[in-house]
């Protein structure tokens, strides 16, 4: 008889160096979910939605994942899949600075500062250079490309997903899903379109969805071929692909954020604060395009849920318990001579851990924020959810 399989979507905010957090965070959840699914007598079958660093940790665990059947025990599908996370967490924890950015070489910048001259036709095209970030990429030993197509083409895997922005402004979702559903229809209340990738998500679409405008460069994708185009970080327009995972049809998600999923903040401004400087508006602005949005739609979520209880979504929500959690984290390690840490000295009181929260791919911040990921989710999976429907996770 055909194994019992409980589909699972996994929806993974982009971060920056916050992936390293949110790869912490799944190292417990996934390796507890598939083995209380395995008791419950169903085979835990995830599928991998992310965004920008979300969207690394869906290709780094769906590459990876493991093939479990109903002929395991519970236990032997938690070692499974805690293995797999191991692997996951050890790439995180030996990333430097130099394999994901370089400042732009001096060249280049006078060469597009010639723009300013009559004659001037140099394109500047970033901020940063990530060139060492596409050698990374490449690497097999980071994540076998044809071992990813092989797990989702078998089953094993539902699917991977990256969201991107186009160049024109709208999002777009690449998908590899493991059977051969129609395509899905382009959503015009969230202006996102879906584009089926019949031979897999490779480096192109992660570098695309990792593309942050200005400081990295856009990314041109060119399969599938009616999409080929220039393609930016998908954090832009959707950093938390939740409305994807639900227009998959997915009834069971676990959705990973590096902020909260309510708003806890309740102080009031403080009179006599000197006005805030440039660096200091970004804080706002950030967070806005980060944590809003997934607030919003879980708010949505939940409200559709009490009106639909036969119908529910349920989930699990994963992140911090407080807004400056990651930022405190960031202040609390040590840096070494990096250009993000040459950045925090230049960065404003107000402003510096927070961003650099965002930046500092240090070996010693990364490994801190794995185990920080771990610690609270198992907290977060001793306390549940206060929605009722959340019943499969207990």
């Amino acid at each position: 008889m055909a194994d019992e399989t409980l589909e699972i979507g996994v929806v993974i905010a982009g971060a920056g160096a916050r992936g390293a957090y949110e790869a912490g965070l799944l190292s417990h959840l996934l390796p507890e979910i598939a083995a209380r699914t395995q008791a419950q007598g169903k085979v835990a079958r995830f599928w991998f939605v992310g965004t920008s660093a979300g969207s690394l940790n869906s290709v780094l665990i769906a590459s990876r994942a493991p093939r479990a059947t109903a002929e395991h025990s519970p236990s032997e599908v938690g070692e499974l899949w805690a293995a797999t996370m191991g692997e996951v967490a050890e790439v995180w924890g030996s990333v430097s600075e130099g394999q994901v950015i370089r400042p732009l070489p001096n060249g280049r910048l006078l060469a597009a500062l010639t723009r300013l001259l009559p004659a001037g036709r140099q394109r500047l095209t970033s901020l940063l250079n990530t060139d060492p970030l596409r050698d990374l990429a490449a690497d097999p030993a980071i994540v076998d490309w044809d071992q990813l197509h092989r797990n989702v083409t078998g089953g094993t895997v539902g699917a991977v997903g990256a969201a991107t922005t186009a160049r024109d402004g709208r999002t777009v979702v690449f998908l590899h899903r493991h059977d051969d559903a129609a395509a899905l229809p382009r959503d015009d209340r969230r202006d996102i379109d879906y584009a089926d990738c019949p031979d897999g998500i490779r480096a192109q679409h992660v570098l695309a969805s990792s593309a942050i405008p200005v400081a990295f460069p856009p990314e041109p994708i060119m399969q599938p071929q009616e999409w080929a185009g220039w393609y930016y970080d998908g954090g832009v327009r959707l950093n938390t692909p939740l409305k994807p995972a639900i227009k998959l049809g997915l009834r069971h998600l676990v959705i990973v954020g590096t902020h909260p999923d309510r708003y806890d903040r309740d102080e009031r401004p403080v009179p006599g604060r000197p006005c805030p400087e440039v660096d200091e508006a970004m804080v706002p602005v950030a967070n806005q395009i980060m944590a809003d949005q997934l607030i919003q739609d879980l708010q949505t979520l939940r409200s559709r849920n009490r009106v639909q209880p036969r119908k529910a979504t349920k989930y699990v929500f994963a992140g911090p318990a407080t807004f400056d959690a990651l930022a405190d984290l960031a202040r609390n390690t040590p840096t070494h001579w990096t250009f993000a840490g040459q950045l925090r000295r230049l960065l404003s009181d107000e402003s510096r851990d927070e961003l650099s929260s965002y930046l500092l791919f240090d070996p010693g911040y990364l490994s801190a924020s794995v185990e920080a990921g771990r610690i609270r989710a198992r907290e977060a999976a001793v306390l549940g959810s206060d929605d009722a429907e959340v019943d499969w996770l207990r």
